[in-house]
C-alpha cells in the first residue's frame, strides 16, 4: 500500500472517529436533557405527593378532631341522662316511700272507723 492510500485511510478514519465524537456528543447532551427532564419530574411528582399527603392529613386530623368534639358532646348527653335517671329513680323511691306510708295511714284510719263504728252499733 502506498503512503496515500494510508494517508486517505487514515483521514477517513479520522472522518468517522470525528463523527462518532459528534456523535456521542450529541447523545451524551440528549442523555443530561434527558436526566434533567426525569428529575424535575420526579421533584414535581414527590411534590404533588407530599401536597396530597398532606392535605389527607389535615383532612384525618380535621376528622379526628370533629369525631372527638362529638364523642364529647355524646358523653356529656349520656352523663345528663344518667344524672337524670338518678333523679328519677330518688323521685320514685321517694313516692314509693310516700305511698307506702299513706297505705299505713290509711289501714289505720280503716282500722279505727272499723272500731268506731262497731262502737256505736253496739
Amino acid at each position: 500500500m502506498n503512503s496515500e492510500g494510508l494517508a486517505d485511510r487514515l483521514r477517513e478514519a479520522e472522518r468517522r472517529l470525528d463523527g462518532q465524537v459528534s456523535e456521542h456528543q450529541s447523545l451524551s447532551s440528549q442523555v443530561k436533557q434527558r436526566h434533567g427532564d426525569l428529575q424535575d419530574l420526579i421533584h414535581r411528582q414527590t411534590a404533588d405527593h407530599e401536597e396530597r399527603l398532606e392535605r389527607a392529613v389535615k383532612t384525618l386530623q380535621s376528622n379526628a378532631e370533629q369525631t372527638a368534639k362529638a364523642l364529647a358532646a355524646a358523653r356529656a348527653e349520656l352523663q345528663h341522662m344518667q344524672d337524670g335517671a338518678g333523679d328519677c329513680e330518688k323521685r320514685c323511691a321517694a313516692v314509693e316511700s310516700k305511698a307506702s306510708s299513706l297505705a299505713d295511714r290509711l289501714k289505720e284510719s280503716e282500722g279505727r272507723l272499723e272500731g268506731t263504728v262497731s262502737r256505736t252499733v253496739e
